[in-house]
């Protein structure tokens, strides 16, 4: 129960995971819990759903692999790719003896890697079979109809467009992100984060820091999501459940609180700051998914982004220019049926001013009352 994505261009390979895990229910064992994005965790079928790992595996940095099904049978196997690859086999020959080796009928695996010629290969594998394909999903938002076509069609669109591959990647995340809680598939096992990466001949890169704006009806009631990849685990704030949550890769599990005690200062501090390379706004109610590439500039030509940190909580405030604010509640995308339209731009830097000289410059001296000092 997952949704992976695979594609390849000419270029690169594109990986994109959700974070959704699907476990027996064992009633009183879990409680329901908010996602970073603010899906609920929920019992479905008799299986508890709750956001917890990130589905993409890099194996020795000679192959990335994504991945769906029985997770006990997953481990046994993502072992037996790393065995071989020590004894320095190559990835078809390490295929050809896992099909020997398992018989598994649960499991569905995304492998990408560049072989000795620096040519990419994306494999769907499935422990009875292996096909090269150029695009690939799994998993139980692949069955989803509309879903599968919808991903293929943007798939399409960026194609036709030259966009770079932090770029891509960036698109393809938030495009996947907005789907998933658009079309509230959390029952059926998807949902949680969505994280990305990409593979290139020269090594392995994951999504950009990326900022999540999420509004309703108005871009006046927001919650903000930041999120980042270091050292291949996935690092969230969400002011959605006000926790800052870890999703720890495969190679750290059994050294967890070292690498814990290790990052979790460095992440919060990066989090909080909310200094992203991309940054996401979207509303469910709005056909659209609005993606601004800013280069970790939170004064912009488009908006401002200001924090108030204090023992408990940070609170922000941001200051959207007006387009983009016609933009964000464009009313022949609010409620109506048809594909979810992207929108990509990019900002130009401003000077920093503070919040109080920005209010006096507007004329809002009457929210000083509200807003006391403390933003920086």
């Amino acid at each position: 129960m997952t949704y992976c994505l695979g594609w390849k261009n000419d270029e690169n390979i594109y990986m994109v995971a959700d974070t959704a895990v699907s476990t027996k229910y064992f009633g009183a064992n879990f409680s329901e819990q908010i996602t970073t994005v603010g899906e609920l965790e929920e019992q479905h079928k008799g299986k508890f759903v709750e956001e917890k790992a990130i589905k993409i595996s890099n194996i020795k940095d000679k192959m990335v692999v994504s991945y769906a099904g029985n997770l006990d049978h997953i481990e046994r196997t993502l072992e037996f790719f790393e065995e071989n690859l020590l004894l320095n086999l190559s990835v078809i020959e390490i295929l050809d003896y896992a099909i020997n080796s398992f018989s598994y009928d649960d499991v569905q695996f995304i492998i990408g890697y560049f072989d000795s010629q620096e040519v990419a290969h994306l494999i769907y594998f499935d422990t009875r079979q292996y096909i090269e394909k150029d695009f690939i999903q799994i998993g139980s938002g692949s069955s989803v109809e509309t879903w599968s076509n919808r991903v293929k069609l943007q798939i399409k669109q960026i194609e036709q467009r030259n966009f770079l591959p932090d770029e891509i990647i960036a698109i393809l995340v938030s495009l996947l992100q907005s789907f998933s809680i658009k079309d509230r598939l959390m029952p059926l096992g998807v949902g949680g984060l969505f994280w990305g990466c990409i593979i290139k001949k020269d090594g392995i890169e994951w999504s950009s820091d990326t900022s999540y704006y999420f509004y309703t009806d108005a871009p006046s009631n927001v919650q903000l999501v930041t999120t980042m990849v270091r050292d291949n685990t996935g690092f969230s704030l969400s002011s959605f459940n006000s926790t800052l949550k870890i999703f720890l890769a495969r190679e750290h599990i059994g050294n967890d609180k070292e690498f814990i005690h290790e990052w979790y200062d460095k992440a919060s501090r990066r989090l909080v700051e909310a200094k992203t390379k991309f940054l996401v706004f979207y509303s469910p109610f709005y056909r659209q998914v609005t993606l601004i590439k800013l280069n970790y500039n939170l004064h912009n030509n488009l908006f401002r982004l200001w924090r108030k940190e204090n023992s408990k909580v940070t609170d922000y405030f941001m200051h959207i220019n007006p387009d983009l604010i016609r933009h964000l509640t464009n009313q022949s995308h609010f409620m109506t049926a048809g594909p979810i339209l992207l929108f990509f731009t990019t900002t130009q830097g401003v000077e920093y001013i503070s919040r109080k000289e920005f209010l006096i410059n507007q004329g809002d001296t009457d929210l000083f009352e509200d807003w006391e000092e403390g933003y920086i």
